[in-house]
């Protein structure tokens, strides 16, 4: 068989030409008729309902038949044993701020010598217990003694700018 477009010799079955690409069809397979339009019903025209086709074989009573027992296949192999069950870790809260170390941070405002107290008590309690705070600690300190320090340098100069009355 060769291709009637290019003249290729084409492989026994193919529907194709493997060398053009152009479709094939066999001599001894004749195309189709088309098949021609079914005309329109008219409105008025009924026609009866199709009958459906007859089963010969309803009536016939069937008794099952056993099935033959099947062998249990074996494994090809074994199963990795199970996996040890971990559960989820519960809600871990936030570690506490140290009370301490607020009222530091809060004494500056109102009493810095009771601020810079307040402060190193919370710094310790802080080592002890793993609570947060150590910057608010530090900030009580540091701003207790930087007001203690302003307040000791107003009174030196309030005290250097009164006149002497002896």
């Amino acid at each position: 068989m060769k291709c009637e477009n290019c003249g290729h010799e084409l492989v026994a079955g193919a529907s194709f030409c493997g060398d053009c690409g152009a479709a094939y069809t066999p001599p001894h397979a004749a195309p189709m008729p088309p098949v021609p339009p079914t005309p329109p019903h008219p409105v008025n025209d009924v026609s009866p309902p199709p009958q459906q086709p007859v089963d010969p074989y309803a009536s016939q009573q069937y008794a099952p038949a056993p099935l033959p027992p099947q062998p249990q296949p074996q494994p090809m192999y074994q199963s990795p044993p199970p996996q040890p069950y971990y559960p989820y870790p519960g809600y871990v809260p936030a570690p506490k701020y140290n009370e301490m170390a607020i009222v530091a941070a809060i004494m500056i405002i109102f009493f810095a010598p009771l601020s810079i107290i307040f402060g190193f008590i919370a710094l310790g309690q802080i080592k002890r217990s793993n609570e947060q705070g150590k910057t608010l600690a530090v900030v009580g300190i540091v701003f207790g003694f930087l007001s203690v320090l302003f307040f000791v340098i107003y009174i030196g100069i309030l005290l250097a700018t009164l006149p002497n009355s002896y």
